[in-house]
């Protein structure tokens, strides 16, 4: 399982999502919404590479301007409802094929976020839960 629970906003999310080779920073990869349609992943691609240099290379104010485009990426959500949101969202729709391959390909087989209150499994193979089991008391 990849465990993302430690992730404390959007930044954090999206540059463990990059370190661990898992790259949703792509066309066909999508940040969807409500209010404004569909946007493609791929365009906070610089900003993730940028932020996934190694602190002596960075300067502070391109720091700054990435992670407000990313925090501005998700403009529509109070800041509480961000980081839960994009979690929820690397498997919603289309997203779902392409997060399951990617995690597949480094023999994950399903991730763990944190949402309002409590941690979210998803698990992509069923065969994986334990049949029921029932106690008596």
């Amino acid at each position: 399982m990849l465990d993302l629970t430690a992730c404390k906003d959007l930044v954090d999310l999206y540059i463990t999502l990059w370190n661990n080779d898992i790259n949703i920073f792509r066309k066909d990869f999508y940040k969807f919404d409500k209010w404004f349609g569909s946007k493609p992943m791929s365009l906070l691609l610089e900003d993730i590479k940028y932020l996934a240099l190694e602190d002596g290379k960075k300067e502070k104010n391109k720091v700054s301007t990435c992670k407000c485009n990313i925090e501005n990426f998700y403009n529509t959500y109070e800041d509480k409802e961000k980081l839960p949101y994009a979690c929820q969202e690397l498997t919603d729709f289309s997203n779902g094929k392409i997060f399951k391959e990617l995690l597949e390909e480094k023999g994950i087989d399903g991730y763990i976020f944190q949402e309002t209150d409590a941690n979210t499994f998803c698990i992509f193979n069923s065969k994986k839960l334990s049949n029921p089991l029932t106690i008596k008391i």
